[in-house]
């Protein structure tokens, strides 16, 4: 059976339609409910023992049979009580037969009493008939047929002794009388006994669902934390595999970069012929382009592996502003741009890793050179703000929709469009900045528009 046809009440009991789905309510209920039948059992016992205090006073010449009479009865709540204890009572089926033990008690316990007592005491029970009614239907944890055989057939053995043993010719009208309150009980009690049952199914149907949607959830959760492990562990993996591999591809390289600046100069006398001076030149760049790559990577690698540490130092910005404008200077020539450095006066110092702040302007620099037409421009500048500087690359380029930006940022992203796909790059000068301006605990802000240029803001914490 589905779940919602599992959660359906009977309209006519309000218990569950589907007898597995009753059974584990009744099990739940009698777990949460059997020290409060303990209770209510010991307040019928007290209630029907501190009674006999009445009999005494009222009960004149029947008294005897009073006392012996609810002596038995209280004999059966302390019988009823000290079976909850019993592990049979646990059981859902023997805890209705135990609640309708009960009810018969209390019901025939007071129709004894009230055929026994004598005037005026039999006065007295009159009304408590009602609350009997309505106590049967209301306090014990069965359902409305359940309690329902119980409840009427106490109506009539009430009537039956009033009507054989009480009752006077002239006093039929308070019988009429007391017919309609006892209807009213039954008709009342037998309605909260059914909204009560069905309001607590309805609750622990709710229950139920709320418990398996929160076993879902945990069981997703555990599957997100899964994954999350082992993307974690495959980018670990990842990072350390590109590291090392960086590291192996360096040592050859840096030899042929050495010997290509060695063929170059001629160190050992005259190659023979421009060719091979030419084609020398291409390996000495070549192999400098490649060991820039690696390095790039290799940077990469540790910072998204969290092993990239910060040496702070205090650095003089203006001379790091020109130092990193100077080694972009060759690009800038070769591209006819215009580099222009414009250094504010009394810039204070900065705490800061050299290398990664280097870093950081010679690849902001570099793109900047890179994506402007010949006959552009790049300005470098600085801005002193309160407890940070800003530093400001601005270039002439085709500028960069949002779409591009956000693709520009991620590891061998590529802004597309000509001049992009005209130029050499692999994609990670901008998220190394990036990176970098994170670890410094600055920010990194592009403000880009097609056709109007590139303007990236570094913002970094003097302290």
């Amino acid at each position: 059976m589905t779940g919602a046809g599992k959660g359906r009440l009977r309209w006519y009991d309000a218990c569950f339609a589907d007898p597995g789905e009753e059974a584990a309510y009744r099990q739940a209920d009698l777990d949460a409910t059997l020290l409060y039948a303990r209770i209510a059992l010991l307040l019928a016992l007290s209630l029907f023992g501190l009674f006999a205090a009445v009999d005494l006073l009222y009960g004149a010449d029947g008294r005897t049979r009073l006392l012996i009479a609810r002596s038995l009865i209280c004999g059966c709540f302390i019988l009823l009580l000290l079976l909850t204890w019993h592990p049979a009572i646990r059981r859902p089926d023997r805890a209705v037969w135990h609640s309708q033990a009960a009810a018969c008690a209390i019901a025939l316990g007071f129709s004894l009493l009230v055929g026994l007592a004598d005037e005026p005491l039999r006065g007295f029970y009159v009304p408590g008939i009602l609350l009997v009614v309505v106590a049967l239907f209301v306090l014990l944890r069965l359902t409305l047929p359940e309690i329902a055989w119980i409840a009427v057939p106490l109506v009539c053995i009430y009537d039956a002794v009033w009507l054989q043993v009480w009752i006077m010719p002239e006093e039929f009208g308070a019988f009429v009388v007391m017919q309609f309150y006892l209807f009213a009980a039954v008709i009342v009690g037998g309605f909260s006994n059914y909204a009560i049952a069905h309001h607590r199914r309805v609750t622990h149907a709710a229950a139920g669902g709320l418990r398996a949607q929160a076993a879902h959830l945990q069981q997703a959760l555990q599957q997100a934390a899964m994954a999350r492990q082992q993307a974690e562990y495959a980018s670990r993996a990842k990072s350390d595999f590109i590291a090392h591999m960086s590291h192996e591809l360096r040592t050859p390289l840096n030899a042929v970069i050495g010997f290509g600046q060695v063929l170059e100069g001629e160190v050992y006398g005259p190659l023979g012929g421009d060719k091979y001076r030419e084609y020398a030149r291409h390996i000495h760049e070549s192999g400098q382009h490649l060991l820039s790559l690696i390095n790039d990577i290799l940077d990469l690698s540790k910072v998204e592996a969290g092993q990239f540490e910060l040496h702070r130092e205090l650095i003089d910005i203006a001379a790091a502003m020109r130092a990193a404008s100077l080694l972009v200077s060759g690009l800038t020539y070769k591209r006819q741009v215009k580099l222009r450095l414009a250094v504010p006066p009394e810039l204070p110092l900065l705490q800061a890793d050299e290398r990664a702040l280097k870093q950081i302007f010679v690849n902001l620099l570099s793109n900047a050179a890179k994506f402007s037409p010949a006959g552009g421009e790049v300005l470098f500048t600085a801005e002193v703000q309160p407890r940070a500087v800003a530093f400001i690359i601005a270039d002439t380029g085709p500028g960069m929709d949002a779409e591009q930006v956000a693709r520009a940022l991620v590891p061998f992203g590529q802004a597309s469009g000509h001049i992009a796909e005209a130029t050499r790059g692999t994609g990670l000068g901008l998220p190394l900045a990036q990176r970098f301006t994170d670890l410094h605990g600055g920010t990194l802000v592009i403000d880009s528009r097609p056709g109007q240029g590139t303007r990236v803001t570094v913002t970094l914490p003097l302290n």
